[in-house]
């Protein structure tokens, strides 16, 4: 379970900064009290921040095994943040599925430990072993 939460915490932190990045003026508004509308971080510094998260969080998940998880939920926010797929209700919601989604089975697949190595050696059953049970 911890590394289902810190794989979880960490693609969030991820998404959230990427969103934070995209109109800080409506952060700014809305919600002043985040880093960058407060001062705690400037723009640049997310956006560094958030390119340091995103090969970050493919090679947690290069280690657990469920690096197609994290690439189709950066997948899903290169579309809802670069190319605005975010400004029409449909897309948005689309977007928001593909994302949850993807999280939330890449998640589950670590809380489940179900990576498993299968070894078949010539003339014996084949052999399972779990790597995070």
């Amino acid at each position: 379970m911890v590394y289902s939460g810190f794989w979880t915490w960490l693609h969030l932190l991820q998404l959230c900064i990427a969103n934070q990045c995209v109109d800080p003026e409506e952060d700014a508004q809305n919600k002043p009290w985040r880093p960058i509308p407060s001062g705690l971080i400037s723009d640049a510094g997310a956006r560094t921040l958030h390119l340091i998260l995103l090969p970050s969080c493919f090679f947690l998940s290069r280690w657990l095994g469920l690096q197609w998880h994290t690439v189709s939920f950066a997948l899903a926010g290169l579309a809802y943040h670069e190319l605005h797929l975010n400004a029409h209700w449909l897309m948005r919601n689309i977007c928001n599925a593909w994302i949850y989604g993807s999280l939330n089975a890449g998640a589950a697949m670590v809380a489940a430990s179900t990576f498993y190595i299968f070894i078949h050696l010539p003339g014996s059953y084949p052999i399972t072993i779990a790597l995070f049970s």
